[in-house]
């Protein structure tokens, strides 16, 4: 497989991955009114793969952020990169705490956790704070993503249509 080929295959994984992430998240800052806290718990843990697959599948374009943002080549490449690390310790936190007062998913497997109402409180106001991070996140890559949907989502779609349009 060509290299440009390979990159627009890893480009597209990461908007289907990043778009998965945002509506696993979405179920997951509400979870006694859309889920309830059994199933928010188990989409914590699915959560948590998807998160390092993100970061993994990410890895060169954080690399790069990181270096922008030490070369001084603006402020918007030092405000992506801060904004990202805050994104990335919040996360961290987050998925600890929720770890920390599990009450099915870690019980289940024989863990015990701590039902400590100070870990539920950090959980709590470090989600709500993500909630605008993220907001954020998507604010400032917008024109990616607009972008990732033209080309991964649309496109592919229109191809389909001129195909089937063709062939009657």
């Amino acid at each position: 497989m060509t290299s440009s080929r390979w990159r627009i295959r890893r480009h597209a994984w990461i908007a289907i991955l990043d778009s998965i992430l945002l509506v696993a998240f979405l179920a997951l800052s509400q979870p006694g009114d859309s889920t309830g806290y059994q199933v928010h718990e188990w989409i914590g843990v699915s959560f948590i793969v998807l998160f390092i697959l993100h970061v993994w599948a990410s890895w060169s374009w954080i690399t790069m952020t990181w270096r922008r943002a030490r070369s001084g080549t603006g402020p918007r490449a030092r405000l992506n990169f801060l904004l990202n690390s805050a994104l990335c310790v919040m996360m961290v936190v987050v998925i600890t705490s929720g770890l920390v007062i599990s009450q099915y998913v870690l019980p289940a497997v024989g863990i015990r956790t701590d039902d400590s109402q100070r870990w539920e409180q950090l959980h709590n106001f470090t989600s709500s704070l993500l909630l605008g991070v993220i907001g954020l996140h998507v604010a400032l890559n917008w024109s990616w993503i607009k972008g990732a949907i033209r080309r991964y989502c649309v496109a592919p779609v229109q191809r389909l249509t001129n195909r089937a349009g063709a062939g009657s």
